[in-house]
């Protein structure tokens, strides 16, 4: 089996992203297994499916696709079960550009589910002691955009989507620049990389 592994850059409101740490660590230390994996960087932008993404897994031909991206909100590992169909017109990506539609694909269903063996990939952040949550809510920026345009691409395939908080030294020196509230929740980058490296070992 062969896995690609996906993390964002920065966008607007998020100097930093620590899903693209993640990506060349896992880049350097693929988790242990039976599966390969590949891992890739996205930018931000509206067209990064049509332009990055789809290309990648036409030349790659994963059996399988796990996204990370970067929510504030979260409280650890969060686990996205629906892609909506839908596009936050007023937010503007990297680039400056703003979503050409209100819907991602107008012929498309309104929610697409996870297609990740949800279960498996909690229980081994269980294991580890990690904190994790279940949420259906993707958000309606680039994060909502690849989990549904990856799940209607491959509906037969194991896609989906896992949110992750700041990275500790992130939050702590982007809110001591007052750039990022100082309360948020963040990993540290052993939890961050060992939780990740646990989720990818079910495949």
């Amino acid at each position: 089996m062969h896995v690609l592994v996906t993390g964002f850059q920065p966008f607007p409101g998020a100097p930093e992203n620590p899903t693209e740490v993640l990506m060349r660590h896992l880049a350097e230390n693929p988790p242990q297994g039976g599966a390969s994996f590949s891992v890739r960087v996205l930018p931000t932008t509206f067209d990064v499916f049509e332009r990055v993404l789809a290309p990648a897994i036409a030349e790659l031909r994963p059996d399988a696709v796990v996204s990370f991206g970067l929510s504030a909100k979260a409280q650890g590992f969060t686990f996205e079960r629906l892609a909506r169909n839908e596009a936050k017109q007023a937010a503007p990506d990297a680039a400056g550009a703003v979503a050409a539609s209100p819907w991602l694909d107008p012929l498309g269903p309104a929610t697409l589910g996870t297609g990740l063996p949800l279960p498996a990939m909690a229980a081994q952040l269980d294991a580890l002691s990690l904190p994790h949550a279940l949420s259906d809510d993707a958000g309606a920026y680039m994060c909502n955009l690849v989990f549904y345009k990856t799940r209607r691409l491959l509906p037969e395939r194991p896609t989906g989507f896992i949110h992750v908080p700041y990275l500790a030294e992130q939050r702590d020196r982007l809110s001591a620049e007052g750039r990022i509230a100082a309360d948020l929740f963040a990993l540290s980058e052993n939890d961050l990389f060992a939780g990740a490296r646990a989720v990818l070992g079910v495949f």
